[in-house]
């Protein structure tokens, strides 16, 4: 009964996946719970368990950072929970060296993502409109407009406080343990929510790379679920009162949170989209662009200019022209498009600068193809597109977006993880 209610929990259902699309956000919640089920198995003794949790944690690592360090220190704490006496060392040694391997199996995406944060614009997602403190519940609320995550804060906070409530009553033993668990950390973080935290978020500055405060809704609708759980295990037990507050809390959850979905369903297929969002994504998909925080900082103007800067790309048929010749007289034809990797055709009179529509990146190399002669690569000044100097005559000029040191090293790091994630598991089933 509660795996069907985390179908329906308004967070993952109603906001990321019909309101904001955002779907590795909305991937988190099929990993969290897995990685939580592994640390249970490393606690009662199974073998299997910490490639498990390795593995699923790696794929957590590699959906949504964000959620990841959120999220990273409640396995830790669980396998505490999970443990007694001299066995509880243990237990939090394997979950943390597991948690560890997960870290380097997703190191081909974990290292260029934290190193190349310096070549785009990440200060952009902490200041102005996206400073956290805005989406503080209570904090500029109205300015901002987070109603909608106060009422939902308030419907989770009052689902889980009430669950809470007639378990702990209700439950002993490690039961009880599990309830006061669950409770802190559903508590803390929809605390992580609320204005108050604010000297948090300043005191620990990582945070702030969450972004938006109300992503914490992530963490406590994970603890809600155990709450809710042991709530309706009550639903058949001896006591008539918690056996009636524990069918009224189900009931309330399935009518609100159902009720949510509909709406946001209905919303999402009937209701016109705000004005400026299909213009934007018709932009985004012509161009292929994303974001103007993940532009390179080369890109030397910001997205309301963009229309502008993009109009003195020369056009060709009924499209922006993929290459152009700028400086000298000449033409230049795209013989193949791929991802890192674009092959040009030059004909030019004397030496030429070419432009690829193509944001230059650090890692950008120039060669004419069937030698080692390297080609001038510098961002224009104007548009930060990709520059080459070509010399003249007919030339095969072959442009590749090399991997950098961390790109080469998660590779290596994730492929050596991989080999040994693979011999423990060889060596525990054989």
């Amino acid at each position: 009964a509660a795996a069907a209610l985390y179908m329906l929990l308004p967070y993952p259902v109603a906001h990321d996946a019909y309101s904001r699309g955002a779907v590795a956000e909305l991937f988190t919640f099929i990993w969290m719970p897995l990685i939580l089920y592994f640390v249970v198995r490393i606690s009662r003794g199974d073998r299997l368990a910490p490639i498990g949790l390795a593995v699923s944690y790696g794929l957590l690592c590699t959906t949504h950072l964000p959620t990841t360090l959120m999220f990273s220190i409640v396995p830790v704490l669980y396998s505490v929970l999970q443990a007694y006496g001299a066995k509880r060392l243990k237990v939090l040694a394997t979950t943390v060296a597991s948690m560890a391997l997960g870290v380097g199996l997703a190191a081909v995406y974990i290292l260029p993502a934290m190193a190349y944060q310096d070549y785009v614009f990440m200060n952009e997602m902490r200041e102005g409109p996206f400073w956290f403190g805005g989406y503080l519940i209570g904090w500029q609320l109205d300015l901002f407009g987070n109603m909608k995550y106060f009422w939902m804060v308030l419907d989770l906070g009052l689902v889980c406080v009430v669950s809470y409530l007639i378990a702990v009553f209700s439950l002993k033993g490690k039961d009880r343990r599990e309830i006061n668990f669950w409770g802190a950390i559903a508590v803390a973080a929809i605390f992580m929510t609320l204005g108050i935290s604010k000297p948090i978020w300043e005191a620990i500055p990582v945070l702030q790379k969450v972004q938006f405060p109300w992503r914490f809704n992530t963490v406590a609708s994970v603890a809600s679920l155990p709450l809710i759980a042991l709530c309706i295990s009550l639903i058949r037990g001896s006591s008539k009162w918690a056996s009636g507050f524990a069918i009224v809390v189900t009931v309330y959850c399935v009518v609100s949170w159902t009720g949510q979905m509909v709406r946001v369903e209905r919303d999402a297929l009937f209701k016109p989209p705000e004005w400026w969002r299909p213009g934007q994504a018709e932009r985004m998909n012509m161009l292929g662009l994303d974001w103007h925080a993940l532009w390179p900082k080369t890109v030397p103007f910001t997205e309301p200019d963009l229309d502008i800067n993009v109009a003195t790309i020369p056009v060709v048929g009924s499209e922006r022209a993929r290459a152009f010749v700028r400086d000298g007289n000449g033409q230049v034809s795209v013989v193949s498009w791929y991802p890192r990797e674009v092959e040009l055709q030059t004909n030019t009179e004397s030496e030429a600068t070419v432009v690829v529509s193509q944001f230059y990146f650090p890692g950008w190399k120039a060669h004419i193809a069937g030698s080692n002669v390297a080609l001038p690569v510098i961002p224009t000044p104007d548009l930060g597109l990709v520059s080459i100097n070509v010399p003249p005559g007919v030339r095969y000029v072959k442009l590749t977006l090399v991997e950098m040191w961390p790109e080469l090293i998660g590779e290596w790091l994730s492929a050596l993880c991989a080999v040994l994630t693979l011999g423990l598991f060889g060596r525990l089933v054989y």
